[in-house]
């Protein structure tokens, strides 16, 4: 009888995570984020980056990458990177799901690993108040 809760309680979980998985991608396909002043940060960082096909943007502390998957659908080449393993695996499957070219990576915003000048322009909206350190 145990055993039969425990399949029923890993197919619940892996129910659970489907449909985390499908809610995310309508959320993705819609509106792109369910935290409407999100929203209006995109638009303002869509706005002041001015992007242009074939820039290559770095997202700085990307989470699970949903602005880079935006920026990329214009015609960019993003890279993200994020200090955390576990979100870079779920941009990575994002990006899989949603069939967009991005590349992500785990890595310390403080020391990345790209060559001086390798990037158009910089995203980082979410980083704020992330830094160890004032750069002011």
């Amino acid at each position: 009888m145990a055993m039969q809760w425990y399949i029923i309680a890993k197919k619940v979980d892996n129910m659970n995570e489907y449909m985390k998985e499908q809610v995310g991608h309508l959320i993705y396909k819609t509106i792109g984020t369910p935290n409407i002043i999100r929203i209006i940060e995109w638009r303002n960082i869509f706005e002041w980056l001015n992007l242009k096909e074939g820039e290559r943007i770095l997202d700085v502390a990307c989470g699970v990458g949903t602005l880079s998957l935006k920026i990329a659908e214009k015609g960019c080449k993003v890279h993200g990177i994020d200090i955390s393993k576990d979100v870079i695996k779920r941009a990575k499957r994002l990006a899989e799901r949603e069939r967009i070219t991005c590349e992500f990576e785990v890595g310390n915003a403080e020391d990345l690993p790209y060559p001086d000048e390798y990037f158009d322009k910089v995203e980082g909206a979410v980083s704020y108040g992330v830094f160890m350190y004032d750069l002011g």
